[in-house]
């Protein structure tokens, strides 16, 4: 996977750039720095995944979020629910409400629930 996660139209992400990191930071197997960059190394289901990213922001705010490599739909849901914390909504009508991604591999818009992200 290689995507750039994106708000809706026209909008920044909700999150702010420092509310981001600072709530990944406190993941177990998250590395994250402050120029937006991390690293996310975790199991599930006895199987090893990372997560590489990037977050990019402009006066505070996130215009996007870069992520490559591998996702399970519990990670996944788990980075959509902090982008969108603002909204105080955790569910999968949010994520496409509120987040638009772009999967860069296959060069086209994929729905925020696409199960081809995980």
């Amino acid at each position: 996977m290689f995507v750039r996660i994106y708000g809706e139209i026209g909008q920044a992400i909700a999150q702010s750039f420092e509310g981001f990191i600072e709530g990944v930071s406190a993941w177990d197997g998250m590395y994250a720095e402050l120029d937006g960059s991390f690293v996310w190394v975790f199991q599930e289901e006895n199987r090893r995944y990372q997560l590489d990213g990037m977050v990019y922001d402009r006066s505070g705010v996130i215009e996007y979020v870069e992520l490559k490599g591998r996702a399970t739909k519990d990670s996944w849901g788990r980075i959509c629910n902090l982008l969108i914390a603002d909204f105080q909504r955790t569910s999968p009508d949010a994520f496409v409400q509120h987040l638009r991604v772009h999967d860069i591999e296959q060069q086209c818009w994929r729905s925020a629930c696409d199960s081809a992200l995980f």
